[in-house]
C-alpha cells in the first residue's frame, strides 16, 4: 500500500505507475491522478499541442508517407471499406460496412463469384447489388463479392440488367 500524494488516499501499487526514480520504483501519484493532471494540462494546452504536432508533420512528411503507406499495405481490407464508405458519403448513400463484414461475406459465398461462381481466395472485389449510382445503400446487406472480370463488366447497372445480359432469366 502507498499513500497517494495528491488524493492522499491509500491505494495498493498497482494503481501506480512504474517510476525508476523513487526509491520504491512508483510514481508519488495514483494512475488516476496522473491521468486527470494529463487530461487537464491537454485541455488547457489543446491548440499548443495541436500546433506542435502539425510543425512535426510538416518537417517529418517522408516517415509520414512511409508509416501511412506501410499500414495501409498491412491493412487492405480496412482501407478498402473506409474508401467504399468515403465514396457512399459522396453519393449521399445511407448505410456502412466494415472488413469483417466482407470477410463473413467471403464465408457466406465459400470463396466464390456470385456471378460465374469461379474462386475469388486471391482477388475480389467488392460490389454494390444496386449500385451506389442508382441509389443503393453502403450497407453490408447490398453488398456481393465478385471476381474483378464480373465486377468490372457489371459497373454501375442495375443488377437485374446485369444478370439477365449474362443469360439468366431473372
Amino acid at each position: 500500500m502507498k499513500v497517494c500524494r495528491v488524493c492522499g488516499e491509500a491505494k495498493p501499487l498497482s494503481d501506480y505507475y512504474a517510476a525508476k526514480v523513487n526509491r520504491d520504483g512508483f510514481q508519488n501519484s495514483c494512475k488516476c491522478c496522473v491521468n486527470k493532471a494529463s487530461k487537464a494540462w491537454w485541455q488547457a494546452n489543446k491548440d499548443r499541442q495541436k500546433a506542435n504536432n502539425l510543425s512535426w508533420v510538416a518537417a517529418n512528411k517522408q516517415k509520414v508517407a512511409t508509416t501511412h503507406a506501410a499500414w495501409q499495405k498491412a491493412n487492405p481490407d480496412i482501407v478498402a471499406a473506409m474508401k467504399a464508405r468515403r465514396r457512399a458519403r459522396k453519393a449521399n448513400s445511407h448505410g456502412s460496412h466494415t472488413a469483417k463484414d466482407v470477410k463473413t461475406l467471403m464465408a457466406v459465398q465459400k470463396c466464390k463469384c456470385a456471378v460465374c461462381r469461379e474462386s475469388i481466395k486471391e482477388k475480389y472485389h467488392v460490389d454494390h447489388i444496386v449500385p451506389l449510382a442508382g441509389g443503393g445503400s453502403n450497407d453490408k446487406t447490398n453488398l456481393q463479392l465478385l471476381c474483378p472480370s464480373c465486377n468490372t463488366s457489371k459497373g454501375a447497372k442495375h443488377p437485374i440488367d446485369f444478370m439477365q445480359s449474362r443469360g439468366f432469366l431473372l
